[in-house]
């Protein structure tokens, strides 16, 4: 047969599987591998994700898995289960659903699993929305600027953020209804409110226009430095001007001579000097009175405690100074014959 007539078909036989090849919707390389195989000892957790507020199944959607120190991506498909394996343990799972048909994140949950064998869990997710934007300070882009994020719901990531190098920064799963956000950089701040709707992604700016004012703990932290020290030095100045225990001794017997009533004689005077402050008080008061006086009259009267007053009482009745009686329930105290005349 002539060659060039051969040639024809030697072309089309090469180019047939070729075409063939090219129709094939993934080459061997594209198709996705199987899941990996548990290591040994791991068990099954099944995670079937469903809408907090109307159970219904949640498909279709990327779901990241945080789980003690787990970080992975799953797909939920038609049936709206991810699976992961993992030891035996209780487990704190957060989960972050972001469905293909949206533009923003879908969806946040947060559990504690007890996985001790293969397990079906029902997990409820609650909606979220998401936020773009920029930090702007004259309409020039403020690079590491704090974001913050305070929103009516309490779930989501709101954790505050910092502007990249372009200005920009990302608020992905906020919990829908209000946000007020904040932006702060070089002593400046400026804020924004936006509605947060569920799968829907905010483009907002945020202007740094008005001064950062000062927190009120700051000057609650100084007044409160500078009334310590005041009273320091007030503490230390009133107990340098006062007299040394002996001097307030003398004092307080010399007031005993001046009262009316029982005259003091110089014998009374030198016992008066071996008391300490209190006990002299109370002998002080028995003089005023004549020389007696219930227990209960003394300590309204001085203000010294019941319990250091009988001390005082005990003490001084040990030293012979007064006499206690029991008449029912009062206590009577009176100067003793010893003190007063030096009769045994």
């Amino acid at each position: 047969m002539d060659a060039k007539k051969i040639l024809p078909f030697i072309i089309l036989l090469v180019i047939a599987p070729i075409g063939a090849v090219a129709q094939q919707p993934f080459a061997p390389s594209e198709k996705i591998t199987p899941p990996i195989p548990p290591e040994e000892g791991e068990v099954l957790l099944e995670i079937e994700l469903r809408d907090a507020a109307t159970k219904v199944l949640i498909t279709n959607a990327h779901v990241e898995i945080s789980a003690n120190g787990i970080e992975t991506i799953r797909y939920a498909g038609e049936n709206g289960i991810v699976d992961l394996y993992a030891r035996p343990g209780s487990y704190r799972i957060t989960l972050k659903i972001d469905r293909i048909s949206t533009e923003g994140k879908d969806y946040w949950a947060q559990t504690t699993i007890d996985l001790q064998r293969d397990k079906k869990e029902i997990v409820s997710a609650l909606p979220v929305g998401s936020v773009r934007g920029e930090v702007l300070k004259s309409g020039k882009i403020i690079p590491n600027a704090k974001v913050g994020f305070s929103c009516s719901g309490s779930y989501g990531e709101l954790k505050d953020v910092q502007t990249d190098e372009f200005g920009v920064f990302e608020g992905k799963y906020l919990p829908i209804g209000n946000c007020r956000i904040s932006g702060r950089a070089d002593n400046l701040v400026g804020n924004k409110s936006v509605q947060i709707e569920q799968g829907k992604l905010k483009e907002i700016k945020i202007d740094l226009s008005g001064e950062v004012e000062q927190s009120r703990g700051v000057y609650y932290i100084i007044l409160i430095i500078v009334l310590a020290v005041l009273g320091f030095f007030a503490y230390k100045l009133k107990f340098e001007k006062q007299p040394p225990q002996k001097i307030i001794k003398r004092i307080i017997v010399q007031k005993i001579v001046s009262t009316k009533g029982i005259s003091v004689t110089a014998r009374m005077r030198d016992l008066m000097e071996t008391l300490s402050e209190r006990e002299a008080q109370v002998v002080q008061f028995l003089i005023d009175n004549k020389g007696s006086a219930t227990q209960a009259k003394i300590m309204h009267s001085t203000g010294i405690p019941k319990a250091s007053l009988s001390r005082y009482i005990d003490k001084l009745e040990q030293k012979k100074i007064i006499e206690t009686t029991k008449i029912g329930k009062v206590n009577k105290v009176k100067l003793s014959k010893w003190f007063l005349r030096g009769e045994k």
